[in-house]
């Protein structure tokens, strides 16, 4: 990468070569949204409006995972990830996990990163997910700005 030090570096292509295998032939779960940290400025301007997003999410071999970023308001919280298969008829939610910053890295942080992995059954065609984050009796709530995120399986080309 050939940004400076104060210049977020552009992620795009990196991306979008990461949604697909191109090795298989099976049809594969595509993101239809774009990954928000390629657009940093909107992506840190909604982090700090509603002190969660979705960082980015990758799909390999049908297991989805993915980084969430929060407002750090206090040490104890609780990010998960809300998901259905039938536009919310029923939901299923799976946990995130604190990541621990680099070595390095300052003590005490404006913002916490999460992860989380998901392991997609090949009967899924639609994935529609959330994030809740819920911190001092507060919750808070990235849906891709009213849309959900939205993986769809399609075929490999």
């Amino acid at each position: 990468m050939t940004e400076g030090r104060d210049t977020p570096p552009n992620l795009e292509n990196y991306f979008t070569n990461l949604q697909i295998d191109e090795n298989s032939q099976r049809p594969q779960l595509v993101p239809h949204f774009s990954q928000p940290i390629t657009n940093f400025s909107e992506y840190i301007s909604r982090l700090k409006q509603g002190c969660v997003c979705l960082e980015n999410i990758d799909i390999k071999n049908d297991v989805i995972t993915g980084v969430v970023k929060v407002k750090n308001i206090a040490y104890h919280k609780t990010v998960v990830i809300h998901y259905t298969l039938d536009s919310w008829k029923s939901k299923h939610t799976v946990p995130c996990y604190y990541v621990n910053p680099l070595s390095g890295a300052k003590a005490h942080s404006a913002h916490d990163a999460f992860s989380f992995q998901l392991e997609a059954k090949s009967s899924w065609n639609c994935v529609e997910f959330c994030v809740s984050y819920e911190c001092q009796g507060q919750t808070y709530w990235d849906n891709n700005s009213g849309a959900n995120y939205l993986l769809v399986r399609e075929k490999a080309n």
